[in-house]
């Protein structure tokens, strides 16, 4: 087992050769938000309260994998180790930022790898955007105000919105949210509910959110 990057590529720490069957992604804390986040225990001496924290290393590759592995069991109880092996190593793609170094057949593909069994999960279709009217309050998104998430009658449906608050001053606020679109989705489209409140006349032209 090699880990992968955040580029896609070996990471440095990982250890490569001929005898290795595949990468699986196995993090680089030095880069920003690069690590395998992994639940903890967050006693030092004695046993203390769960908590994550972001690591990197083959151990943290390895689990992808041996939680694949899982997957396949579950949908084809009958799978030899031989034959799991052998699945694993066909179900992968090829490494994003390239590898020469001994990194196996590829990086693992849980897709691709399920496929391989007829069980293939089909991709999202529709709106990406998960909680895209607020209606369930801040599941989703992150703001940089403390008061953007709000509950009331301004709501769409229910009774949570998103405030963009900035009666009588200049203001910003900044709503992220995160997703992925998968490789194999052709088209996909992310949309979300506006509503604009103002006591100034209405613009000579019409507002483009």
């Amino acid at each position: 087992m090699a880990a992968s990057n955040p580029s896609g590529s070996l990471s440095y720490y990982s250890n490569y050769c001929s005898m290795v069957d595949l990468t699986a992604p196995g993090g680089d804390v030095r880069v920003a938000g690069g690590g395998i986040l992994s639940t903890i225990n967050t006693g030092t001496s004695t046993p203390g309260s769960a908590g994550n924290a972001s690591y990197q290393g083959t151990s943290m590759a390895a689990p992808h994998v041996a939680g694949l592995a899982s997957l396949m069991k579950s949908k084809s109880s009958t799978l030899t180790p031989a034959q799991v092996e052998s699945t694993l190593k066909q179900g992968i793609r090829a490494m994003p930022g390239g590898c020469t170094t001994g990194c196996g057949t590829g990086l693992s593909d849980a897709t691709r790898t399920m496929g391989l069994l007829g069980g293939v999960t089909p991709p999202p279709s529709g709106n990406l955007l998960l909680n895209p009217g607020f209606e369930s309050g801040a599941a989703s998104w992150t703001s940089d105000h403390a008061d953007t998430f709000e509950t009331g009658t301004n709501a769409r449906t229910g009774s949570g919105f998103a405030g963009l608050n900035g009666w009588g001053q200049a203001t910003s606020y900044m709503l992220d949210q995160a997703f992925a679109v998968p490789s194999t989705v052709a088209a996909a489209s992310l949309s979300f509910y506006l509503k604009v409140q103002s006591t100034r006349p209405p613009p000579a032209r019409p507002m483009t959110p």
